[in-house]
């Protein structure tokens, strides 16, 4: 049995003035579905984990890397590369990425 993961924007309910500090508590609700448990009065046993990102950033889980592998030994190898760039700015945005020979 897997545990799901999840993953939370809170942008909008965070602080990001000086003199304010944020405060995060995490609870399992078992009246709103939460039933991942193996037994009653379990709780939340895993690590939360703040991932603090600039307004442009790869996405959690936004890359990924597919392979062909060659038939033959006189064939090439082929690997595509695909990542997902979340962007929270408004002006134009350029990438460019580059592979080592």
């Amino acid at each position: 049995m897997g545990i799901p993961l999840s993953e939370y924007d809170l942008t909008a309910r965070t602080s990001f003035r000086a003199n304010l500090s944020n405060v995060l508590a995490v609870r399992v609700d078992r009246q709103r579905g939460g039933r991942f448990s193996l037994y009653p009065g379990s709780g939340n046993l895993q690590a939360c984990l703040a991932h603090v990102a600039g307004p442009v950033h790869i996405a959690p889980w936004g890359t990924y890397v597919r392979r062909r592998l060659p038939r033959e030994a006189t064939e090439e190898a082929l690997a595509s590369i695909e990542t997902r760039v979340i962007k929270r700015i408004a002006r134009r945005l350029v990438l460019r990425s580059s592979l080592p020979s």
